[in-house]
């Protein structure tokens, strides 16, 4: 049945529930797949055929989008000319790699057309689509990009999964162990979102052959999707030699990529499972390099860590989304605050409040685990509000005790930036709890800002205009622009830790510091430095220029109770010129608190971040 013939056939049905009857039971007798679209990209409909083809039920696919079925197969200029084509034509055809349910790839042909309203613009987006797998299952190219990463070329997870398979078989005859290492990538999503899919893809690029360089040619490297490789090293007499491959790899991953003539530091997370020790067959183990690697993120990512038996067992990410929308709900979220020093007097400069979640069965959450999560599951706009009011209630509680004023700034997620109610949360609970606004600061991403500069740029400025500064954290991981640090009101910059923890042995890193110092206190900015781990780089700090240091040299993040006796307590003095006066600079030791003697408040700037 052609278009015009359908039309004249529908146009014939004038009750709206039969019609809707007979589109239904249309769709559920075709052969091809079918998903129906909202204008924003939202399921709203699929058909049987879309079930057996992908796996996924109708009830699993409404309310996401159609990227849940990508195969990471398609760069994102693909994507870019799909759009394009179908946003100019209102219609595109053609073939396509996507992933069932299961995690296996296979190639369709899809037709996808556009629903326009009566505003001419799209209402839905409707696609069918046939699979071509098993009708090209002979030919040689697409065998192959079923088993190999096409963006990278490195075996994907289902080749990583045979390799695996026959690795353990062989340490088995020959009584030796196989090594499995889960890499992640760290800070890999505010690259991709800052500077672009074609950037991120040269990166995986990039970081593959590092990996691939890093270990032997019997070794077996692959990407299992996303931002993740996987190693299989057989062959090892112990399971000490997968930390030095860990080590190896870690190594390679630091050094810088150079990106628009800027470099750039990735790092990686590894978690490590052991064949025999840790599991008896691939998916075993899996499972056991799974929950290392969860651990290597918990103990602060950039590391590695082994399987221990009594860490559990992978976290179930669906319960674990489930128990934070409780968390969020019963109020069982914390704010810890970690002290900032002033580098020029040794003074107390304020603190970086930081959010905790103490599992009631899985122990502290990692916020670099739970914040991405709540902001794919649109929990963060309710978590920065509840922020925003424990942030202003401790203002106000420590101003009634008498301690000193404390400014502290907020870190805000890219859906509250588009938030109204977070804008007007801002004056009214400063104005309920009587706390002038330029007591609280707001800190953002650098890709965060770079996702829409302009809309950025008029949101901060109405942020300015009550009184709040701005900080710009993570400085040097993404853009790095000159031009929005001249043109955005900016008022506070945050040089990243990866940049710190490599000042001491790498010249071209200290340069890079010493220029970020110099051009932020030449447009008037406020610099701080994080991750300050040892005198040495205290020392490069200060002499660099640098306003304001924090990191484990000073204190570690500390509850509040914690916070308002070894820190806040030695506040309690006259105010003089609305500063709190102290005869002589701290004396700070780790861990340590300053003494009554020894404490002074300046500009305190403090930062609420995940």
């Amino acid at each position: 049945m052609n278009k015009s013939t359908a039309s004249i056939a529908f146009a014939a049905i004038e009750d709206e529930k039969l019609f809707r009857v007979v589109a239904e039971n249309i769709f559920a007798s075709v052969n091809d797949g079918i998903i129906i679209t909202d204008g924003d990209g939202v399921i709203v409909y699929t058909n049987t055929s879309f079930t057996e083809i992908t796996g996924y039920e109708q009830a699993e696919a409404i309310g996401r989008k159609p990227k849940m079925l990508r195969s990471e197969m398609h760069d994102g200029a693909f994507y870019d000319n799909l759009w394009s084509c179908l946003l100019i034509n209102g219609h595109w055809h053609g073939d396509i790699w996507n992933r069932r349910k299961c995690g296996e790839a296979y190639l369709q042909h899809m037709k996808i057309h556009s629903v326009q309203s009566v505003a001419e613009e799209p209402k839905y987006y409707v696609a069918a689509f046939r699979d071509l797998t098993e009708i090209r299952r002979k030919d040689s190219h697409i065998k192959k990009l079923t088993q190999f990463d096409p963006l990278t070329a490195l075996p994907n997870r289902f080749l990583l999964m045979d390799r695996l398979e026959q690795a353990i078989a062989i340490a088995a005859r020959d009584h030796k162990k196989v090594g499995l290492l889960f890499i992640d990538l760290d800070r890999f999503k505010a690259i991709n979102e800052g500077l672009g899919h074609t950037v991120g893809d040269e990166i995986l690029q990039i970081i593959g052959q590092r990996i691939r360089r890093s270990v032997r040619a019997m070794d077996t490297v692959a990407r299992s999707g996303g931002d993740e490789f996987m190693v299989v090293a057989g062959g090892l007499a112990c399971a000490e030699d997968c930390a030095i491959v860990a080590d190896t790899i870690a190594a390679a991953l630091t050094a810088d990529i150079t990106v628009k003539g800027s470099p750039l530091c990735v790092g990686a997370s590894i978690g490590i499972a052991v064949y025999p020790d840790d599991g008896q067959d691939a998916q075993d183990l899996m499972k056991s390099a799974d929950a290392a690697l969860y651990m290597a993120k918990s103990a602060g990512r950039g590391t590695f860590r082994f399987f221990q038996r009594n860490q559990g067992k992978p976290i179930d990410h669906l319960r674990l989304e489930m128990d934070l929308r409780a968390a969020v709900k019963n109020n069982e979220l914390e704010l810890f605050y970690q002290p900032q020093i002033s580098l020029a007097t040794g003074y107390l400069h304020g603190f970086e409040a930081l959010l905790r979640w103490q599992h009631p069965s899985l122990g502290t959450i990692s916020p670099t685990d739970f914040i991405p999560m709540a902001e794919e599951i649109g929990l963060i706009r309710e978590i920065g509000l509840w922020v925003l009011r424990q942030v202003c209630r401790h203002i106000a509680d420590w101003r009634g005790q008498g301690y000193a004023m404390v400014p502290i700034a907020i870190n805000v997620a890219a859906a509250q930036l588009h938030d109204e109610r977070f804008l007007q949360a801002l004056e009214a609970e400063t104005r309920a709890r009587d706390i002038p606004a330029s007591f609280l600061h707001v800190e953002l991403t650098e890709s965060m800002l770079m996702q829409n500069p302009d809309y950025a740029a008029e949101t901060l400025r109405r942020m300015q205009d009550t009184g709040v500064k701005v900080a710009v954290d993570d400085f040097g991981t993404g853009y790095s622009s000159l031009a929005y640090l001249r043109t955005l009101p900016i008022d506070v910059l945050k040089i990243d830790r990866s940049f710190i923890s490599s000042i001491e042995c790498e010249e071209s890193t200290a340069k890079i510091v010493r220029m970020i110092i110099g051009l932020a206190k030449a447009l008037g900015m406020t610099v701080i430095a994080e991750g300050v781990e040892n005198q040495e780089q205290a020392g490069f700090l200060r002499s660099a220029g640098c306003h304001v240091a924090q990191g484990y040299l000073y204190a570690r993040p500390l509850p509040v109770m914690e916070i308002e006796r070894n820190w806040l307590a030695a506040a309690r003095s006259d105010r003089v010129g609305g500063h709190v006066a102290a005869p002589a600079p701290v004396t700070v030791t780790e861990g340590a608190g300053p003494s009554a003697e020894g404490l002074s408040w300046q500009q305190t700037t403090c930062t609420v971040s995940a």
